[in-house]
């Protein structure tokens, strides 16, 4: 099962598609909003705030082109754009060659080095995927 069979249909804020391919890996994480609500006998009770699940992907690499680390920094920075963590974006998934809706789930860094020239350092991206496209 693929994350695009449990997300609703979005259309995204800024019409622009990120393609980025991670270095190793490309954690997907899954949850759902829900409480635990731990009782001191032991027992739980688990609260369910919404049947949505909600999925993040984690965008990683040692070393990106410098243009791309840029591109990177702009769309979160620019407020016609992302705007930061506000408006969604395309974002294609390199293993299943599908897009979905996204927009970043926190803050960015970005790490200049002298010693590559060309290259950049940028840490994870954490994207919050909200949905896929018509």
């Amino acid at each position: 099962m693929r994350m695009y069979n449990y997300l609703p249909i979005r259309i995204a804020d800024y019409d622009f598609t990120l393609e980025v391919w991670p270095e190793r890996i490309l954690p997907e994480v899954g949850e759902k909003k829900q409480v635990v609500h731990d009782f001191d006998d032991g027992q739980e009770t688990i609260v369910t705030l919404s049947g949505q699940s909600r999925f993040y992907v984690i965008v990683q690499w040692e070393m990106i082109s410098a243009e791309l680390a840029d591109l990177i920094f702009d769309l979160w920075h620019d407020e016609n754009k992302a705007n930061g963590i506000e408006r969604s974006f395309k974002w294609w998934h390199p293993i299943e060659e599908q897009i979905y809706i996204v927009r970043f789930a926190e803050g960015m860094e970005r790490v200049i080095t002298g010693d590559h020239v060309g290259t950049k350092e940028v840490s994870p991206i954490r994207l919050r995927v909200i949905g896929r496209p018509v």
